[in-house]
């Protein structure tokens, strides 16, 4: 049995995640036929109008916890976990705020990370694939990713575009229904049996990283749970689409 030390950071991995496992699997299934593009909106939570009293460190780009590295960088690893690893990947950021209200004092707090992140890129076999991460919550999308293709369609939901922390929905369609119907995650994918995926919904998807890094302890071949290199590789991946644009 080869060694496998991680470190975890308790933040959940998306890869882990039964709804995100669900769609892995439709996509490789045939469910959406052949690729064609993948499209996401998210909301970045943080770095928008209001920030709490414990989240100053965030609007500080030095801190290194920004939308960027947290919910855009979860999302990528999701979103490569499903489609492939994207390539000709290209990264805009722009500060539209320059500052954030705290939530209890109404101080203003400076804020030098980007609000806003902007990504295209191409998925293997030559689909398209284009990100929006907006800081705040928009009082319209919270989070949507679709999944187009020559059969289907997938659209995975959630309040917030943090999809490392859930909860997620899956709804998909296909020929000759012109409609989404909800796509509910097999009971054989929730491997934390007692925990709500709404109720308890960050609990929920860290658990599951939890469960699966102990499958890959106690197992003799793979290693699902990324490390601390898939980590170091997925940064450079961002740092090579920022100097790319």
């Amino acid at each position: 049995r080869r060694s496998r030390r991680r470190g975890r950071s308790g933040r959940g991995d998306p890869r882990s995640h039964p709804a995100v496992v669900h769609a892995r699997r439709l996509v490789a299934d045939g469910y959406v036929g052949e690729v064609l593009s993948t499209t996401v909106v998210g909301s970045g939570g943080a770095w928008g109008a209001t920030v709490g009293p414990r989240d100053h460190y965030v609007l500080d780009a030095a801190n290194g916890a920004t939308m960027l590295t947290i919910p855009f960088g979860h999302l990528l690893d999701g979103l490569a976990s499903v489609l492939g690893e994207p390539g000709e990947l290209r990264i805009r950021t722009a500060s539209r705020r320059t500052w954030s209200a705290d939530r209890e004092t109404g101080q203003r707090v400076p804020m030098t990370a980007a609000d806003q992140v902007v990504a295209t890129g191409r998925l293997p076999g030559g689909a398209v694939a284009a990100v929006h991460y907006r800081g705040g919550m928009s009082r319209g999308t919270g989070f949507r990713w679709e999944i187009n293709g020559t059969e289907g369609d997938l659209v995975l939901t959630a309040p917030v575009g943090h999809l490392q922390l859930g909860p997620v929905t899956v709804e998909g369609g296909r020929s000759p229904s012109a409609g989404l119907a909800p796509l509910p995650v097999p009971e054989s994918l929730v491997r934390v049996p007692g925990l709500d995926a709404r109720a308890d919904a960050p609990a929920y998807a860290v658990a599951h990283a939890y469960r699966q890094f102990l499958d890959d302890l106690c197992g003799d071949v793979t290693s699902v749970v990324p490390d601390f290199a898939h980590g170091a590789a997925r940064h450079r991946s961002i740092e090579s689409g920022l100097a790319a644009s």
